[in-house]
């Protein structure tokens, strides 16, 4: 039995040694998992930190379209009046043409009425020339005692 007993306790002691070196394994590994831990750790801090910041940004952003959209809808507003007064413009714009037409015709009837009148005028005033003239002779005949004729 002591051949026996030596060849447990020589497999119990190679067992331990295998036992001791997948425990230096696992320690080993422990370790570099706890290093990768703390380097996760610290990138998941600086990760925190980005979202945070982001988190920030999106919120700006998010206050910018707000605004964007405001802005968007008062131009919309503008435009729409803009329009509105473009084609008033438009409606304007023909009545001062048709007015500007009615304008010139009326010119046009002056300037004949102007020449007629000149005409007119000049026909009668050749007439009541003619006619002051016959009045200054028979004032000049009444004031030299002669009859009127």
């Amino acid at each position: 039995m002591d051949a026996e007993l030596k060849n447990v306790l020589t497999l119990l002691v190679g067992k331990i040694d295998d036992l001791r070196t997948d425990m230096a394994e696992v320690k080993a590994d422990v370790a570099e998992l706890k290093a990768d831990v703390a380097i996760l750790k610290a990138d998941v801090a600086i990760l925190k930190t980005d979202v945070a910041v982001l988190k920030t940004d999106v919120a700006g952003l998010k206050a910018d379209v707000a605004e964007l959209k405001a802005d968007v809808a008062v131009l919309k507003t503008d435009v729409e009046a803009l329009k509105r007064g473009q084609d008033e413009l438009r409606t304007d714009v023909e009545a001062l043409k048709r007015g500007q037409d009615e304008l010139r015709a009326d010119v046009a009837a002056l300037q004949y009425g102007q020449d007629e009148l000149r005409r007119v005028t000049g026909a009668n005033h050749f007439k009541v020339m003619g006619r002051i003239s016959q009045v200054d002779e028979r004032v000049d005949r009444l004031i030299a005692g002669k009859p009127a004729a």
